[in-house]
């Protein structure tokens, strides 16, 4: 399972498409040409190297000599300073180039491109930028555009479509960058809906897949520069098993930016040895001066794991080395025990007669386990009931039920006058809903108001939830219907037979 952690889809990688007045002219943008495999990204007030955008002329006529190639960004976005432009011609020394930003507009096949910027929506920031063509370009004569772009601080969330318009011809439109809320730095967890939940009290180790997190390779990043990774807590690799993968990386570059024995796509790759080894990832393809904007990557992890008794709280992995990549990506969120029981939402508290030896059945229980394993263990599941004060079992014969899992029933029952322990068959199912009826029980004479019981699981103190079950009440009245005489009627008349009724008032009062 890939857990994404930033707020971008897979973008789609396509074959270039023509369309519109320039119909022989293809456009695209390094997603397909680069080892860039999603939309750039960009926080809301932030700078961000943009998706490169390329243009490729298909005849000697598309792009004319003197004519403009024209970059337009969309509301919200404006250039960080000029955009910069390299040829790579079809046939070396003819075609494409463009002219320099000298008086004489010499051609260049891309340094000092004369680039002229506008600010077309008044709002502080260039979003226009504009260069010429000196000599013409020919069939597969291929134009790259490289743009850094600042992001407004009220730029909305979302992709953002540039256009491109080349000699006065229908505009073309590309993907361009992602805006987007997550954070852009350092090493960054996946959200907390995409963390691995784990109950407080399990009772053996978790063994997870595919825990993501993203790493932000800063700018001035080089060659050569070290990214270590150490586990945290109770956190552990799986030794042998445990390898990472790059599954994306949002920014332009040529190169897989990162290389390390533990990756996947590393010459050679090799699982992590040790449980607790550092593991460290080597960054690759920056320039000499080091890479100028930062490079965002996305990490998988195949295969981790949490120790059992962890506190309550995130655990993950901690990032350092010389490549200037420090931070804390979470893998586990460890949750309270969440298991518990109650009666039925429809079960209403049985009344009992204090004092009463005649047993009566509570209604349904209702154990919900919220993690695997928390209230039930796999080999012999096991319930605890056990009395509160002035509440005493009678015979019972309880039945079970469950949500799914195969395997819970009734296999021993063990009981005395305050505690009930109910052995199961074998838990082979996932998390449990488990319902208990049949359960008898009566009132000591000292008991009034609501009586309660405990109900415990097979894990220590899992679920623990103690809850009324019935109320005791004092022992009612009897009251006599029809005749409460007999009578003779007349000399040496037999025996009349008189039916006299007796009725409870309340249960128990007989």
């Amino acid at each position: 399972m890939n857990k994404k952690i930033f707020a971008t889809a897979l973008f789609a990688i396509a074959a270039f498409v023509s369309t519109g007045a320039s119909a022989a002219i293809t456009y695209g943008d390094s997603v397909v040409s680069s080892a860039q495999t999603a939309n750039a990204l960009v926080n809301p007030g932030g700078t961000s190297r943009a998706n490169d955008l390329t243009i490729q002329a298909g005849n000697g006529t598309d792009i004319p000599a003197d004519s403009e190639i024209i970059i337009r960004l969309p509301a919200g976005l404006n250039f960080s300073g000029a955009p910069t432009y390299a040829v790579t011609a079809a046939t070396p020394t003819q075609g494409l180039t463009l002219k320099d930003n000298t008086e004489f507009g010499d051609p260049t096949l891309g340094e000092d491109v004369g680039v002229e910027l506008f600010d077309t929506n008044a709002d502080g920031g260039m979003d226009r930028a504009v260069v010429v063509v000196s000599a013409a370009a020919i069939a597969g004569d291929t134009l790259t555009v490289s743009i850094n772009v600042v992001a407004n601080s009220d730029a909305t969330v979302g992709t953002k479509i540039a256009s491109i318009i080349v000699n006065g011809g229908l505009a073309q439109t590309r993907d361009v960058v992602e805006v987007t809320n997550d954070v852009l730095s350092g090493i960054v967890s996946a959200t907390g809906s995409e963390l691995i939940t784990v109950d407080q009290k399990v009772q053996t180790n978790v063994d997870v897949t595919t825990p993501a997190f993203g790493v932000v390779i800063p700018a001035g990043a080089k060659t050569g520069d070290t990214l270590t990774l150490n586990v945290a807590g109770k956190v552990q690799w799986v030794p042998g098993t445990s390898t990472l993968t790059i599954v994306e990386i949002y920014t332009p570059v040529s190169v897989m930016p990162l290389t390390g024995s533990a990756l996947v796509t590393g010459s050679p790759s090799a699982p992590i040895a040790g449980a607790t080894s550092t593991v460290t990832l080597t960054v690759a393809g920056a320039p000499p001066a080091g890479f100028a904007n930062d490079v965002i990557v996305a990490l998988e992890l195949n295969k981790a794991t949490l120790l059992a008794g962890s506190a309550v709280g995130n655990y993950g992995l901690t990032a350092a080395g010389t490549a200037g990549v420090t931070g804390t990506a979470n893998l586990f969120a460890v949750k309270a025990n969440g298991s518990s029981a109650a009666l039925t939402s429809t079960a209403k508290l049985t009344t009992l007669v204090a004092g009463s030896s005649a047993p009566q059945s509570i209604g349904n229980i209702v154990i919900t386990e919220n993690f695997d394993l928390d209230a039930f263990t796999a080999a012999t599941p096991t319930i605890t009931l056990t009395a509160g004060t002035g509440l005493t079992f009678a015979t019972s014969t309880p039945t079970i039920t469950d949500g799914g899992a195969a395997g819970p029933v009734v296999a021993t029952l063990t009981s005395s006058n305050t505690v009930m322990n109910i052995t199961l068959g074998a838990n082979n199912g996932p998390t449990l809903t488990v319902t208990i009826s049949g359960i008898n029980v009566t009132a000591k004479s000292t008991a009034s108001g609501d009586l309660s019981l405990t109900v415990t699981g097979a894990n220590a103190a899992a679920p623990n939830s103690t809850f009324a079950v019935a109320t005791a009440v004092p022992v009612g009245t009897v009251s006599v219907t029809g005749p409460t005489t007999l009578t003779k009627t007349g000399p040496g008349a037999t025996t009349n037979t008189v039916t006299v009724t007796l009725k409870e008032t309340t249960y128990g009062a007989i």
